[in-house]
């Protein structure tokens, strides 16, 4: 046997003893996981389902504990740890664990872990400590923010958002600016905290970070109606950073008023684009027609983004607008022709000039319109006005689609 053969039967006995321990591993994770989940559904059965409804509180609770009892401890912490639990499944395995373990030993275990094993252990001691003694939780909680342990942050995170104290709300206020977990998962929490956040929210926005300057503007919008929160969000607007500047003007959509508008208005130009394109929505939002002269211009704009937010902007101001848009049907971009007569179309204005020269004496300048939407938007357009309209009027609409040479297709003639 040479040493070629020797080296690949040794390499083959490794490979095959990694897939072995592998399979073993997932095996007996699978095997636990199943256990867990056999266990929870007994207690889901006794705690809400019709097996406990009509048992009085505390022989429902008796059962609950006997069917805890009857697994290892450690699963019990497995299933305290888990998110998705209803609240009463969850303050069901949480007085278990408290009487069971005892305040010490909890209050002990939410500090520290030393490993893989231990971490499900202070996950389920910080749930335990939030619902049975929450008075005791928030240092464990504090410290358990600033751990190296991303389950372990993630875990704080989550009780705290569903927590109601105000203490809660500060804490998560400390886990953005540490910036330990995700800021988007940290600022939903504070996003839906159910108490008046504005005084710890309001300062974030004078942060020299810019990710706290960005959530600080998202989050404000919670609070419209606070007296000078259009001004503030204003100067954010003029901050160096876009995604900051994007966030200031997507909230004054939520604030509104003249210095919303004005604000939007003027960043119309930005040098970034989707800035350009959320003061663009920021204005449809706001339904101020009186910008539509500065908007329109963006149909034409370098950046695909741009010119759909310019075009859905114009759309949410209603038809008010078409006079700013028409003079983009002849424009020499034809992305900026095609963007003004859909504009156009989804406003009603095709239909109405159309059915308006169907109707009566034609006119030139209703003509020449006519003429510029049809050629910007196509046949397949000017096929979908033409269906809109009552058989009646969609014969003479008909006549006057071929005067400016526009074919219809065959199913429309046979409709007609």
């Amino acid at each position: 046997m040479t040493w070629t053969d020797v080296w690949f039967l040794w390499a083959s006995f490794v490979v095959a003893g990694l897939w072995l321990v592998i399979a073993v591993a997932v095996l007996v994770g699978r095997r636990r996981y199943d256990r867990r989940q056999r266990v929870l559904a007994r207690l889901v059965r006794i705690v809400e389902g019709p097996q406990g409804a009509d048992l009085p509180a505390a022989t429902r609770r008796a059962r609950a504990f006997d069917v805890l009892s009857s697994v290892s401890r450690r699963t019990v912490e497995r299933l305290a740890a888990e998110t998705m639990l209803s609240r009463p499944v969850e303050e069901v395995l949480c007085q278990f664990l408290l009487e069971r373990l005892g305040p010490v030993r909890v209050q002990k275990t939410a500090m520290v872990h030393r490993g893989e094993r231990s971490r499900w252990s202070r996950i389920a001691a910080l749930r335990v400590l939030a619902l049975g003694r929450p008075h005791e939780a928030w240092r464990p909680l504090e410290r358990a923010l600033l751990d190296s342990d991303p389950e372990v942050v993630g875990a704080a995170v989550t009780i705290l958002g569903n927590m109601t104290d105000i203490r809660a709300a500060e804490l998560l206020v400390r886990a953005l600016r540490v910036g330990h977990y995700p800021p988007s998962r940290v600022s939903t929490f504070l996003d839906t905290f159910p108490r008046d956040l504005f005084d710890l929210i309001g300062p974030l926005i004078d942060r020299p970070s810019t990710r706290l300057r960005y959530w600080g503007a998202v989050l404000l919008r919670r609070y419209p109606d606070r007296a000078g929160l259009d001004a503030a969000l204003a100067g954010l607007a003029s901050d160096p950073e876009p995604f900051v500047r994007k966030a200031a003007i997507e909230s004054l959509a939520s604030v509104g008023g003249p210095t919303a508008v004005q604000t939007a208005q003027a960043h119309l130009g930005d040098s970034v684009p989707f800035v350009r394109a959320h003061a663009a929505r920021t204005l449809g939002r706001l339904r101020a027609v009186e910008t539509a002269e500065q908007v329109a211009p963006l149909l034409a704009d370098r950046e695909w983004w741009v010119r759909y937010a310019a075009k859905t902007s114009l759309e949410a101001m209603g038809p008010e607008v078409a006079a700013h848009v028409v003079p983009y049907l002849s424009s020499p971009d034809r992305f900026a022709r095609n963007g003004a007569a859909e504009v156009l179309q989804n406003l009603g204005v095709f239909e109405r000039l159309l059915v308006e020269e169907a109707n009566g004496t034609s006119r030139p300048g209703r003509m020449q319109i006519l003429s510029l939407l049809t050629r910007a938007g196509g046949l397949p357009m000017s096929e979908v006005v033409l269906e809109r309209l009552t058989p009646e009027a969609r014969e003479r609409a008909g006549r006057i689609m071929r005067d400016l040479k526009v074919e219809r297709a065959t199913a429309t003639e046979a409709n007609a």
